[in-house]
């Protein structure tokens, strides 16, 4: 069973933390809001939930991560380290009022620096040609395009460019 752990901006105001069973069903409700933004873009019933989430707890290089602003669930973003490169996937803003104010950049940010202090020096992730806003918003938060296929892009992040920043660990229960 892998560890929960979190992570907070240095002012605390933004945490991510390793998601649990509790959390299932909203993630799977922000995946089919959003489900035309990714690969996988079918209606998740609550059983493929649960048998998913049996899969994930048993790969200790995988994880969804839930974001909070001031203690509110806002979001959620996943890495996994594949090929010696960290993947970033399912980044979803499921409360979009918060949307153009920062906070899933903010979010981003502290976990990249996670990442790379921990993980690779090399994040990497995919996204569907036809899904620009989400292109754009990688490309605005410091990625580039190092490929492409006829139905994604692959992005990767300018570690020359990336301005790490301070942030809190710590594991929990």
């Amino acid at each position: 069973m892998k560890r929960k752990f979190r992570i907070t901006s240095e002012d605390g105001t933004v945490k991510l933390e390793t998601i649990g069973p509790g959390d299932l069903e909203l993630i799977r409700n922000w995946k089919n809001e959003n489900r035309q933004a990714f690969f996988y873009d079918k209606v998740i019933s609550s059983q493929e939930q649960e048998k998913w989430y049996e899969s994930y707890i048993d790969r200790n290089d995988d994880f969804i991560m839930l974001i909070k602003l001031n203690f509110e669930k806002i979001g959620c973003i996943g890495f996994r380290l594949i090929d010696g490169a960290v993947d970033i996937y399912n980044v979803i803003l499921g409360r979009k009022e918060y949307g153009g104010r920062g906070v899933m950049s903010r979010a981003s940010q502290v976990l990249y620096s996670y990442i790379i202090d921990n993980y690779s020096k090399e994040v990497t992730l995919k996204v569907l040609e036809k899904n620009m806003q989400a292109i754009s918003w990688y490309k605005k938060n410091g990625f580039f395009e190092a490929g492409r296929t006829e139905n994604y892009i692959d992005l990767k992040l300018d570690i020359n460019l990336f301005k790490a920043v301070k942030y809190n660990f710590e594991y929990f229960s």
